[in-house]
């Protein structure tokens, strides 16, 4: 036994002496990523508004290869009717739909049911909360994410108003994991200049911020198109509050952000169009033709004149 264990060690040393195995080299693989979050939810938009002379002005400025239908120039002589057949709309709209044909309203669960039911009757009736909700469903679904603002404004009315702003209004602030603040941005124009107001909700506190088109944070009181022109900076409340529900959906390449049920399905769109616009230029140019001699055209009687010919009869 122990002279048989002694040649297969050295059959063993041989083999590893025969086969020397190399590690493969470190190789950097660089992909560009093409467009920002924000563009990419400006595409979604448009794709999803569905208008085809909006559709050709997008790809014709964005890095795309030129073989895609939208961004390709047609052949002079051979050019067709570009055609977008609205399938984005259609996907999102539909399952908007599904949802709020289920919705039944929100329950109130408290030891005063009552008068919290009534109270919130009353503010969902002066928000149009089923509305609000049908738009962030639909922005759900074309950008991916957004958030409800809620706030207090006395001046306006007696109760909480509630807000829905889209992806493209709205940044989350991450620690460890968790969003801890959800800032609204709106945007002002004065004096031909372009100015972002901040609305920063965190955990116990509001903060008021405006920048100018560089980005620099100025004085509240710079524009006169804000309801914080005396240079107010927020307020605090209880820390364990938010006045702000972010909704996220889906898993995005854009980190802490949603994805929408467009993202991701251009090239299939774009093929879509592509074989939709095809098919009926195909169709236009192989209509039928019919020939009726001028013998065997009716006349009207009255005028003596041709009757137009009836596709119908």
């Amino acid at each position: 036994m122990g002279l048989i264990n002694k040649m297969a060690n050295k059959i063993r040393q041989g083999l590893r002496n025969f086969i020397q195995y190399n590690p493969a080299p470190e190789s950097i693989i660089t992909i560009s990523e093409g467009v920002d979050r924000l563009t990419s939810c400006v595409k979604n938009r448009i794709w999803y508004n569905g208008k085809s002379k909006q559709l050709a002005e997008l790809y014709k400025q964005l890095d795309v290869p030129e073989t895609m239908f939208w961004k390709a120039n047609m052949t002079r002589g051979q050019e067709i009717r570009k055609i977008h057949v609205g399938l984005p709309a259609l996907i999102v709209d539909t399952l908007v739909n599904i949802v709020m044909s289920d919705y039944n309203g929100i329950v109130i669960s408290d030891k005063n049911s009552t008068a919290s039911t009534q109270r919130w009757e009353a503010i969902e009736k002066e928000n149009k909360f089923p509305e609000i909700l049908k738009e962030a469903l639909t922005g759900l679904g074309v950008v991916g994410d957004g958030a409800f603002k809620i706030s207090y404004d006395k001046s306006i009315i007696d109760m909480p108003i509630i807000e829905w702003y889209p992806s493209e209004q709205v940044d989350f602030t991450y620690i460890r994991g968790r969003i801890r603040e959800v800032i609204f941005y709106t945007d002002y124009y004065e004096n031909e200049k372009k100015y972002r107001f901040a609305e920063v909700y965190g955990y116990g506190y509001i903060k008021y911020e405006l920048y100018n088109d560089n980005g620099k944070e100025i004085p509240l009181n710079s524009i006169s198109k804000t309801l914080w022109t005396k240079g107010e900076k927020g307020c605090t409340f209880d820390k364990s509050l938010i006045w702000a529900v972010p909704v996220i959906y889906g898993k995005s390449n854009f980190k802490g952000r949603g994805k929408g049920l467009i993202e991701g399905k251009e090239d299939a769109f774009d093929s879509l169009d592509e074989a939709w616009s095809q098919w009926m230029d195909a169709l236009r140019a192989g209509r039928t033709k019919t020939y009726i001699p001028q013998d065997l055209v009716p006349f009207d009687p009255k005028t003596g004149q041709l009757k137009k010919p009836n596709t119908l009869n």
